[in-house]
């Protein structure tokens, strides 16, 4: 491997800002959220039961996306044979 690409692969400074501000992101809105949630096991999982149908719906089709487009059909479309 070349020293330029060697060197494309290593992470900057403005890289690790990015990566750090998103971790604090994520962490903040877990801090949050963590008293509303940890009332208990039913607000935690459910949400009290007070989810609208169309946002559980929403929730649910993201996460199925998300696995099946990242994970599933790449392994799929790089066998022989898929076209």
């Amino acid at each position: 491997m070349s020293a330029e690409a060697e060197g494309a692969r290593q992470l900057h400074l403005v890289d690790w800002a990015i990566v750090v501000c998103c971790v604090l992101f994520a962490l903040g809105i877990g801090v949050a959220f963590l008293k509303r949630a940890s009332s208990s096991v039913e607000q935690f999982f459910v949400s009290g039961r007070s989810l609208p149908w169309w946002l559980a719906g929403t929730s649910l089709a993201a996460t199925n996306f998300s696995i099946d487009t990242h994970l599933n059909l790449p392994s799929r479309t790089s066998r022989p044979g898929t076209v």
